[in-house]
């Protein structure tokens, strides 16, 4: 996990209620917001959070996989969430700013997402498998559940 995320952890979690209660019956989880979309997922999968880099984009259309980083001499694909989930396309040969990238593993290798806004949240184990979508501060995130992380590969195929 990069410094950067550890740090943010740690300023959440020394201003996060101590109420042990609560804390006993949540789990940690990432709420990501990018492009005025949240998404939310559990730690399992999660490699580290990039700062920012360099996303070399395609020229031409490939479905939700929008560009590469190189990561340390790995390349690793770079995917619209978005895209991934709903089967928008997004746009092609333009550059992709984003203010940090996600880095996922699964069995299959590593993909990456982009992200404006990233942080850690304490949510109920149940709420992970009851819906698609949970409420956070008011905002609607959809869940990024086991399942979408097993099922990876043939999404992003």
């Amino acid at each position: 996990m990069s410094q950067w995320l550890a740090e943010i952890f740690e300023k959440q979690s020394s201003s996060a209620t101590t109420d042990a209660a609560l804390r006993e019956n949540t789990v940690p989880a990432l709420a990501i917001e990018y492009h005025d979309r949240r998404f939310v997922c559990d730690f399992e999968y999660l490699s580290e959070v990039i700062e920012t880099d360099v996303i070399i984009p395609y020229p031409e259309n490939r479905g939700a996989h929008v560009g590469i980083i190189n990561m340390r001499g790995e390349v690793v694909p770079v995917y619209c969430l978005h895209c991934l989930l709903s089967g928008e396309v997004p746009p092609t040969g333009k550059p992709i700013h984003s203010e940090r990238m996600i880095v996922f593993r699964v069995p299959d290798g590593a993909f990456a997402i982009c992200a404006d806004k990233v942080q850690k949240r304490l949510i109920s184990p149940e709420a992970f498998g009851q819906s698609s979508e949970i409420e956070i501060e008011g905002k609607i995130h959809k869940i990024l559940s086991h399942e979408f992380f097993s099922n990876i590969r043939e999404m992003i195929a």
